[in-house]
Formats: C-alpha cells, structure tokens, sequence
C-alpha cells in the first residue's frame, strides 16, 4: 500500500470535468465511500460512518499520496484558492 493520507498539488491535465483546470490547486478527500445505511452516511458524511465501511487514502482500503503523480476524480478534488 501506498502511504501518505494528506496530499496537496497542482491539477496538470484536465479531464473534462466542469470545476477543476489545469495549474489550479487542489487537495484530495481522503475518506471516501461509507456503508451507505448508517445515517451519517445517508446524510452524505461517508467521513462519520457508524459501521467503518469507509475507505481512507494512506490508511484503510486505499492508496495513499505519496508519489510523483496521481490521479483521481474530480468529485474528490478540493480546489485551494491562491492569494490572501
């Protein structure tokens, strides 16, 4: 397993979605999934799941960052504003 549970970086290609674009900079969700029945889960918080059928970068169920490049969906891409 790929460790590295927290990651931040720049986009450098593009794959059509409608938010992300090329040189922004973004940070990856890192528990993702959930169980699907619990309600943190029904209320779209996988990251409170009650029953832990969760996966998390770096840690659980799931590659973590630390590498050259990766690539994930852009569902799960946090863009970071630059400036102040």
């Amino acid at each position: 397993m790929v460790l590295g549970h927290e990651a931040i970086g720049g986009v450098v290609q593009e794959d059509g979605g409608e938010s992300i674009r090329k040189g922004d900079l973004v940070m990856p969700v890192n528990r993702r999934g959930g169980c699907g029945h619990c309600l943190a889960c029904l209320n779209g918080r996988p990251d409170f799941c009650e029953t832990g059928g969760f996966v998390e970068a770096g840690i659980k169920g799931m590659h973590g960052f630390m590498r050259e490049t990766y690539w994930d969906e852009e569902r799960y891409l946090v863009r970071v504003p630059r400036g102040g």
